[in-house]
């Protein structure tokens, strides 16, 4: 094991990703210095010495770039240039452990920095093999909420798949699936968005699959949902390893340059045709009742049942009415919107015509008894009827 000291150091460096995956090549080295970090204790293979922990300054064919130590196996001097081979980690334990610690951390002073490095060494040697004392026990509290699984990366194609469904309590409910070459990506972030509604769970649109690559969110419609689009988003990202052609401390770098894989859903289905059903079986039933012609016709029927002539038929079509409005209760808000508004205009104009129907005759119990009309309607004519009928007998009895 190499001494680590402010002249010589062990290093590893995370590479980050670019939008299209990189191919192994060469580069031009240059360690700077060492930007956050804190001095420790490292044992291994019962061997202690005294070594700093933390983020590392590169400059890579010219370019500023931080990394992490991945190599306890050789040293590395301040100001030393060499030639380094650049290729992405494998898709394996434990490079994705060391992926996902550096996306999950972005430390903020020497502490963090200091127990991040620490973690990485324990990932690629084990927890048992390397001890970094003081600061072991924080760095193996990050590794028990690190993921081990590998998300998504740059270079295989990320498949994102989802589907969609309206729930009883008037929500759209949408799962995304991630994969990669048939099999599922986990731990990995998902950013949705919708053209409409607004989002109930989680309220920011941001998921992270499961272990079968799956992730499930709510939405509030907030109106009729049929073509509303939900879209998702992936971010995938490679981290690159810096391996030197001589002997030298292997690195990690983070100037990573993401990709992106993405895929939508739409909602093609307003839930609304359970109502079919309804109205099939009422069409069984217009010959014996012909008040029951489900929830679509029932407001002509139930509401103005008046009209017909048979009072069972009255009877029956109120009845059945009612049974309809049940039935369309249970109904999406959205479905029954257009009928209740109709409902109530034709309520409004079934009370306006029995209103006008009553006028007709409200004048005709007073006013002028000799004309026979009042307010411009025609009274009972009857009473001109009694009246001839009065003077006939008169003269035949005269």
């Amino acid at each position: 094991m190499s001494v680590l000291s402010r002249r010589s150091l062990v290093l590893a460096l995370a590479l980050g990703a670019s939008s299209a995956a990189l191919a192994a090549e060469l580069v031009d080295v240059t360690f700077n210095d060492v930007l956050l970090g804190e001095w420790a204790t490292l044992t291994r293979d019962g061997d202690s010495e005294r070594v700093i922990a933390g983020t590392l300054d590169f400059t890579v064919d010219g370019e500023s770039v931080q990394g992490y130590c991945i190599d306890l196996d050789h040293g590395l001097s301040y100001g030393a240039v060499y030639e380094a081979e650049r290729d992405r980690l494998p898709d394996e334990d434990p490079w994705c452990t060391v992926a996902n610690l550096l996306d999950d951390n972005d430390p903020a002073d020497d502490h963090e920095a200091a127990v991040l490095q620490t973690a990485i060494w324990k990932a690629i040697y084990g927890v048992d093999e390397v001890s970094v004392d003081p600061l072991d026990a924080e760095a193996e509290d990050l590794l028990a909420v690190t993921d081990t699984s590998c998300r998504a990366g740059c270079a295989e194609p990320v498949e994102v798949s989802a589907t969609v469904a309206l729930t009883d309590d008037d929500l759209v409910e949408a799962t995304v699936v991630l994969t990669r070459d048939g099999e599922p990506v986990a731990d990995q972030a998902v950013w949705a968005s919708a053209s409409a509604g607004s989002f109930v769970e989680p309220a920011d649109g941001m998921l992270t699959t499961d272990a079968d690559g799956s992730a499930t969110l709510l939405l509030d419609p907030e109106a009729d949902p049929e073509g509303l689009v939900i879209d998702f988003e992936v971010e995938g990202r490679d981290y690159y390893g810096l391996y030197p052609t001589s002997p030298r401390q292997q690195a990690v770098a983070l100037d990573a340059e993401t990709c992106t894989w993405s895929g939508s859903v739409t909602v093609d289905d307003d839930g609304c045709s359970a109502d079919d059903d309804a109205d099939s079986d009422s069409d069984d039933d217009s010959d014996s009742d012909s008040g029951k012609h489900g929830k679509k016709h029932g407001k002509k029927h139930g509401k103005h049942g008046k009209k017909h002539d048979d009072a069972d038929s009255d009877d029956d079509s109120d009845s059945d009415s009612e049974a309809d409005s049940d039935d369309g209760a249970a109904a999406h808000w959205w479905c029954v919107d257009d009928d209740a508004d109709s409902d109530d205009d034709s309520d409004s104009d079934s009370e306006a015509d029995s209103d006008e129907d009553s006028g007709k005759h409200e004048s005709c119990d007073d006013g002028d008894s000799d004309s026979g009309r009042h307010g411009g309607c025609s009274c009972d004519s009857d009473d001109d009827s009694d009246d001839d009928s009065d003077d006939d007998s008169d003269d035949d009895s005269d």
